[in-house]
């Protein structure tokens, strides 16, 4: 009798010891994937949050701008605006002078357009830096020439002082038109102005 008791007690120890296990076993389970706090892909996790921060990475920002060209008629002005340089071109005039025009090629008709350049911004501009170019509307460049009163600029412009120029070319305008188009430059910027006119 005392044999079956103790085997009796031992044997209920064992199942309560197993039950314990059991209980205590089956919580833990359930914690780890039930997308508790310690569950990395829970909504708390740093995932989604690097994915957030990263959506916003791509942003640049304004990116800058490439030369553009401005399409003007004569008179019109044109502003390089960050340097505060104004210029305005004239439309085409024949040119029907009695100075010699040289060189002219025979057969090309002289032209000429009164240029007007305004420093508004706050430093002297180096006129030569300023240059003209005139085109037919295929791209065909006219060939400057020189003309008493006209050529290439030269010297300093004051800021607040204005220059006024002639510039001079030839074309063949029996053979590409009478329409051309002024181009002026300046190193300082890419941007380039252009005012269409035609030779009477």
């Amino acid at each position: 009798m005392r044999f079956r008791a103790a085997t009796v007690a031992a044997v209920m120890a064992v199942l309560l010891t197993a039950t314990a296990c059991d209980g205590s076993g089956g919580s833990g389970k359930r914690g780890r994937h039930g997308g508790g706090d310690d569950d990395p892909g829970s909504s708390g996790g740093g995932f989604d949050n690097d994915s957030d921060s990263d959506s916003g990475s791509d942003d640049l920002g304004d990116e800058p701008t490439g030369p553009t060209t401005t399409e003007l008629t004569p008179g019109e002005s044109y502003t390089w605006e960050e340097q505060g340089l104004t210029v305005t071109v004239g439309p085409a005039e024949r040119y029907t002078g009695s100075d010699p025009v040289d060189p002219l090629v025979e057969g090309e008709t002289p032209f000429t357009v009164d240029v007007t350049i305004l420093n508004e911004g706050t430093e002297p501009v180096d006129l030569a830096d300023v240059r003209f170019m005139a085109e037919t509307p295929a791209g065909l460049t006219a060939s400057p020439v020189g003309i008493a009163g006209a050529g290439f600029l030269e010297g300093t412009l004051a800021a607040g002082r204005t220059e006024e120029a002639v510039q001079a070319w030839s074309l063949d305008t029996a053979a590409n038109g009478r329409a051309v188009v002024i181009e002026a430059s300046w190193f300082a910027s890419m941007d380039t102005p252009r005012w269409a006119t035609t030779i009477p």
